[in-house]
């Protein structure tokens, strides 16, 4: 089980989000700001492919600028979901894809932002 907060690095600066609700299989985080504000959801599933259980896993984190006098409000949004056969566990190939999206300064996230594939 995951502590009461998590601490995000964005940006150089540390965030912390502490939890604000717990049930079933997902988790809730928050971090309230008076310019920003964080939240980070976990949530777990079970389904089935064909005759196969998957077990689903998606982290959820939402950033909102609010609005001020002079600028709208900005909302970003990014999340990860994996899944795996309920008797796999499957680490190796996110933990790739995340070095990938990292890798060179961001320079995959950047490109992907610009659209290309």
């Amino acid at each position: 089980m995951f502590s009461n907060t998590i601490v995000l690095t964005v940006n150089s600066v540390a965030k912390t989000l502490v939890k604000i609700n717990q049930d079933s299989y997902a988790s809730e985080y928050l971090l309230r700001d008076t310019l920003d504000s964080y939240r980070l959801k976990i949530r777990h599933t079970v389904s089935k492919r064909g005759s196969v259980s998957v077990d689903r896993h998606n982290v959820e984190l939402v950033h909102i600028v609010y609005a001020t006098t002079t600028a709208a409000e900005i909302n970003r949004k990014v999340y990860l979901v994996f899944e795996q056969d309920t008797a796999d566990v499957m680490v190796n190939e996110i933990a790739a894809l995340a070095v990938w999206l990292q890798a060179a300064t961001n320079a995959a996230l950047i490109s992907l932002a610009n659209w290309e594939s």
